[in-house]
């Protein structure tokens, strides 16, 4: 299969993403890179978290308008800072661990094999 079959499928270059934009450049911002990695944590955290503070109410609460919104930011706010030390003490170790292994995995198992060769997907077998 050539790689002209996937010329079509590219974005134009008037798409956003090729264009200098504000959206661009605030989306494409370093920073998110913390509330991205702990994403996951919080999303497993927000629940749990939820339900607790619901069931550790005395007494029922009206649903007003700024009565949610504020607990929305609240739960919102606890699980990504319940998620801070998830991620440091449980998934970043695990990451590096994992990298460790398949790192060491890969470089003994190339080492001792021979090179494969590089076959064109368009040239015709030989």
């Amino acid at each position: 299969m050539s790689l002209q079959y996937y010329k079509g499928l590219r974005p134009h270059k008037t798409t956003l993403c090729y264009q200098k934009s504000s959206v661009r450049t605030v989306l494409s911002w370093r920073g998110w890179a913390t509330p991205a990695r702990l994403s996951y944590g919080a999303l497993l955290l927000h629940m749990p978290l939820h339900q607790s503070l619901i069931a550790a109410r005395s007494m029922p609460t009206t649903f007003d308008r700024p009565t949610v919104i504020m607990e929305w930011f609240a739960v919102a706010v606890a699980s990504y800072l319940a998620a801070l030390p998830l991620a440091l003490l449980v998934e970043l170790p695990a990451l590096r661990l994992y990298r460790a292994l398949r790192d060491s995995g890969t470089s003994t198992e190339t080492s001792t094999q021979a090179t494969p060769e590089v076959v064109k997907a368009d040239a015709p077998p030989s």
